[in-house]
């Protein structure tokens, strides 16, 4: 596991106290104290989807569901992975907070770079969910067929692009938290 207090905590945090500074000198303390407020405001609405997020993920890897996360999204898959991946990733019905720790879950757990990428890409570009909700009854379903059918590709080519730029450069992450070689695969 990553420790909680990294580099990229750091980094969010100096710009959020520097953002905060800046806010407070150009608009003064009231201003200030409003958006402070309308933070934690967002923070009490996410955190319950970001639990949820992340008591999946734990779940996934606390009842040893790693061989099954191996079997079907790991690196020797191929292009079923990738069709894997792509086909959860656009079922997955939530929102950032809940797919991410999901997919850190998945990932920790064996799928592989190329997998997840078509998992995220499949969440982003196709989401079953969003089509039904949003964008059918806004944009109408003859505009959401033609966005649905050009996005349908874009998961496993970016799983599959994924792949081929981890095998053959040094861009080869590992699972989040774990540096090294010894924490990368795909």
């Amino acid at each position: 596991m990553g420790k909680p207090f990294d580099k990229t905590f750091l980094v969010f945090l100096i710009i959020a106290l520097v953002a905060g500074a800046a806010c407070y000198h150009l608009k003064g303390a009231e201003v200030t104290l409003d958006a402070v407020r309308n933070a934690l405001g967002l923070a009490l609405f996410v955190a319950p989807q970001l639990l949820a997020g992340l008591m999946i993920g734990g779940l996934i890897q606390a009842i040893g569901m790693q061989d099954k996360i191996r079997r079907f999204f790991g690196g020797s898959t191929g292009w079923r992975g990738l069709v894997l991946g792509s086909v959860a990733g656009a079922l997955t019905p939530s929102g950032p907070f809940a797919s991410f720790p999901l997919v850190i879950a998945l990932w920790k757990a064996g799928a592989d770079l190329g997998a997840v990428v078509a998992y995220i890409t499949g969440w982003a570009l196709i989401g079953v969910h969003r089509l039904i909700v949003w964008e059918i009854p806004l944009m109408g379903a003859e505009f959401s067929l033609v966005r649905l059918l050009i996005s349908l590709p874009m998961p496993v080519l970016a799983g599959y692009l994924a792949r081929v730029i981890a095998r053959n450069t040094s861009l080869n992450p590992g699972p989040p938290g774990e540096d090294g070689p010894e924490g990368a695969r795909a």
